[in-house]
């Protein structure tokens, strides 16, 4: 990011939009430190037990696709590290606006041979999904020394904004990811979605729907958010109604069905619940070429 675009005042009007991380897969040659990067993907952090992890799909860390089981790529690139940033906010601007500014990493995807992230501990890679352990949440401390007040980039499951409802399908729902690259200045795209398939069934067997949209590379690995306006009642008793905007983690994008960008435009999702079980299940992952 260059320096005039690492601190500006900016407001926001969802806070929402600091949840998305774009990533970007490397490939690190370890003779020359060369580094070759892959076309960027998505993800977004978690928190368990006072640690963070990073959030993002099974194919995007090993470029190997679930279905076809075959190279993604027709290089077969496979990465060695994700490079990604998270937001900081270093104080408070003029009229309620943030100065902002970011962290760089490069996280390595291995070591010793064997892959660090875990993955389903029964469905294994079945669900493309997988969290990579991080960090322990920057202190005080630790925000001086960069800089900052307050981390921007916070993990999806502390979000405080959630409603708690049960999404049904023709819900609104929205994809918070980077199509082709693209951003909304440092943030991700809403890509509009609907929510195509009922939430309560398990197609194929897999914990996951569909979601009708017409979405694009890139935005692998992105949080889905379950939109409702108007009238809601999370406990569907009419005291505890709301009015307004209702927003709900809804899971985990992982591409479209087919390789035609104009034909069924039907996403796949992995519903929330999976990502609590891989972080709480701690199942170290397997490299696909392997099985």
């Amino acid at each position: 990011m260059a320096d005039d675009e690492a601190k500006r005042p900016i407001r926001i009007s969802r806070q929402e939009s600091y949840l998305s991380v774009k990533l970007t897969p490397l490939r690190v040659d370890d003779a020359t430190g060369e580094e070759t990067a892959a076309a960027s993907a998505t993800g977004f952090l978690w928190a368990e037990d006072d640690k963070w992890y990073l959030i993002t799909n099974h194919h995007v860390v090993t470029g190997w696709h679930p279905e076809t089981g075959r190279a993604i790529s027709p290089t077969a690139f496979s990465p060695t590290h994700l490079a990604f940033q998270i937001y900081l906010e270093m104080n408070s601007g003029p009229h309620g606006s943030r100065l902002q500014t970011s962290k760089a990493f490069r996280l390595e995807l291995a070591k010793d041979g064997e892959p660090v992230w875990f993955q389903h501990p029964i469905l294994g890679d079945k669900v493309d999904v997988v969290a990579i352990p991080l960090f322990d949440p920057p202190n005080e401390e630790e925000l001086e020394k960069l800089g900052a007040i307050a981390v921007l980039s916070v993990p999806v499951n502390r979000h405080p904004g959630w409603v708690t409802f049960k999404p049904a399908v023709a819900d609104d729902a929205y994809v918070l990811g980077f199509p082709k690259g693209m951003s909304g200045g440092p943030f991700a795209i809403w890509k509009r979605a609907s929510i195509a398939s009922e939430p309560d069934i398990d197609l194929d067997g897999l914990p996951k729907l569909l979601i009708d949209t017409a979405t694009r590379s890139g935005m692998s690995g992105a949080p889905v958010v379950a939109f409702r306006r108007g009238f809601t009642s999370p406990t569907g008793k009419i005291e505890d109604a709301l009015l307004g905007d209702c927003l709900a983690f809804l899971g985990v994008y992982s591409g479209r069905i087919g390789d035609d960008t104009l034909g069924l435009q039907l996403g796949i999702v992995w519903k929330a619940s999976t990502v609590e079980e891989i972080v709480v299940g701690q199942a170290i992952g397997r490299w696909p070429w392997d099985l």
